[in-house]
């Protein structure tokens, strides 16, 4: 279905951002990648319709390993960027915007604690999502 692919062409995304600083540019300025990046931020908060359906769950479903996947290309993205390069400014004020709905749901929301709870006890890297989020707003700024 169509959110399966996307979840995994974001994986696949993640990992092409592994790449030398001379590739990771033209991903940048000539692909377009953190504006596609930023707008698919907001699919990782969706309304399951067989969860609606079978067991009549009405409360949005979070897919923090896609959000995660997300971050990561981007801050990866993010990590040849420096004043004088003027990639920071493919970082723009649309994306904070949708870092900072993320970050306040890590860190405030009662409704997806229990997903994060269990999201997190998967979680391979023990660097938290929340401080690589702030760390990458702070540079973007």
């Amino acid at each position: 279905n169509d959110e399966f692919c996307r979840w995994k062409a974001v994986e696949v995304i993640k990992f092409c951002t592994m790449v030398q600083p001379e590739q990771m540019r033209l991903l940048i300025t000539k692909v377009g990648l953190v504006k596609s990046l930023a707008n698919s931020l907001s699919f990782f908060k969706t309304r399951d319709s067989v969860l609606t359906q079978v067991y009549n769950y009405y409360e949005p479903t979070f897919n923090f390993k896609f959000a995660e996947d997300v971050i990561t290309a981007l801050n990866n993205l993010l990590s040849i960027c420096n004043p004088d390069n003027g990639l920071v400014n493919y970082f723009d004020f649309d994306l904070l915007e949708k870092l900072k709905a993320v970050m306040f749901l890590l860190v405030s929301s009662d409704k997806a604690n229990d997903q994060i709870i269990a999201w997190a006890e998967l979680r391979q890297n023990p660097i938290p999502l929340e401080k690589i989020i702030r760390n990458m707003m702070t540079k973007i700024q």
